[in-house]
């Protein structure tokens, strides 16, 4: 039951994590977000925009732009991605 708790609260912040990145790519890095395609949280994970953002999380290009809170920002994104997955996985099995 802690491990449910705990998965539920890492995917709540991953998710206000989101939405904090994208409004700060939106605000902060505009000629960015515009070059990913403007994502939003609202559109499908599969949507070309999401693809893009994840593309630019995942390959470290975010630290091309030496914003010191966008790169914690992406970080604590891949951590929780990593830490979600990694719980997911475990619940499924069972083995906890």
């Amino acid at each position: 039951m802690t491990l449910m708790i705990i998965f539920f609260g890492i995917f709540a912040l991953s998710y206000a994590n989101g939405l904090w990145l994208n409004r700060h790519l939106r605000t902060i890095h505009p000629e960015v977000w515009a070059r990913l395609g403007e994502p939003s949280l609202a559109q499908s994970n599969l949507g070309a925009p999401r693809l893009a953002l994840n593309k630019f999380v995942w390959s470290l290009q975010f630290r091309s732009l030496n914003d010191p809170v966008l790169s914690l920002s992406c970080s604590a994104a891949m951590v929780a991605e990593i830490a979600v997955a990694f719980i997911f996985v475990v619940l499924l099995v069972g083995v906890v």
